[in-house]
């Protein structure tokens, strides 16, 4: 099936009549194959499902629909990335939304933001929160990791899963999004801040420009973390890992590669040059907007 659309929005609806007919709307949806003989396997995927239901009580209502739809058994695959390449890659993903966030935060930063990054990094919190409710026999647990998947295809690794062949008939779609590089996301956070996203058609148009202009200037080198915040996510989750490693990976001796702090090839800009560029930009943009 095709992604299950955003699933907080899903919950919110619980004990609504909206909720009611979504569920009624995916049981038709996989009624003609379950006249078919034999078991039927259907594959519900969305991201949100790990970056937006972060309690528990919420897996128990997703739990409790997906009954009411009519599966049997629900088995939850989830790949787990390190913590480095995760977190720049959620920095990039929320600022491409519009948030507002200016800075990739300390794992102990206690803003709200902070919590959010602490609540995805943290994949023994995941893994327990989902396996409380789901049992932990009926979590995949994979690693994300060139070195790790199966010919260092994400694709051809999930396929495994299933023991699928991989065919060259396949179509293959073009990866829409990259991490942003260094200052990318902390100069979009903030023209977040001047040009939020709205849904008049002026905004949307002026929302459009300024990500093409990011993709061209952004997306070439990987983003850089400092010395000091590198070490920091490293430290952080260590213990977390190694409980990971081994309750899931016992033969492996670490859960993901070393990683080595990559050189440096930018001068960091201050927040003051950060905050005139971003104004600057800003200032700009509302103006053609106007046009």
């Amino acid at each position: 099936m095709n992604d299950f659309a955003n699933a907080k929005d899903f919950l919110l609806l619980a004990d609504s009549s909206q909720r009611l007919g979504l569920i009624n709307t995916l049981k038709q949806s996989i009624a003609p194959f379950s006249y078919q003989s034999g078991d039927q396997r259907f594959l519900l995927s969305s991201p949100y499902l790990q970056s937006e239901i972060l309690e528990v009580h919420e897996l128990h209502v997703l739990q409790a629909s997906l009954a009411q739809i009519g599966f049997s058994q629900v088995k939850v695959i989830i790949y787990l990335r390190d913590q480095i390449g995760l977190a720049s890659a959620l920095f990039s993903q929320l600022v491409r939304q519009g948030a507002g966030i200016s800075s990739l935060p300390f794992p102990e930063d206690s803003s709200s933001y902070g919590k959010y990054f602490k609540q995805i990094c943290d994949h023994r919190s995941t893994l327990e929160r989902f396996a409380a409710v789901f049992g932990e026999e009926n979590l995949i647990v994979r690693l994300f990791h060139p070195q790790i998947l199966k010919n260092k295809s994400v694709l051809e690794d999930f396929l495994d899963i299933f023991s699928l062949a991989w065919s060259e008939a396949f179509v293959i779609p073009k990866a829409d999004t990259k991490a942003f590089a260094k200052p990318g996301p902390e100069l979009l956070g903030r023209v977040n801040q001047k040009i939020p996203p709205s849904p008049s058609l002026a905004r949307v148009k002026l929302r459009e420009l300024i990500m093409e202009s990011f993709e061209q200037l952004f997306t070439a080198q990987a983003y850089e973390f400092s010395s000091e915040l590198f070490q920091a996510y490293l430290a952080a989750y260590a213990e977390p890992n190694e409980w990971v490693r081994k309750n899931f990976f016992p033969k492996r001796s670490q859960l993901f590669p070393s990683r080595a702090m990559p050189e440096k090839t930018t001068r960091d800009l201050s927040e003051q040059e950060l905050d005139n560029i971003a104004n600057m930009l800003a200032d700009l943009w509302l103006e053609q907007e106007k046009t």
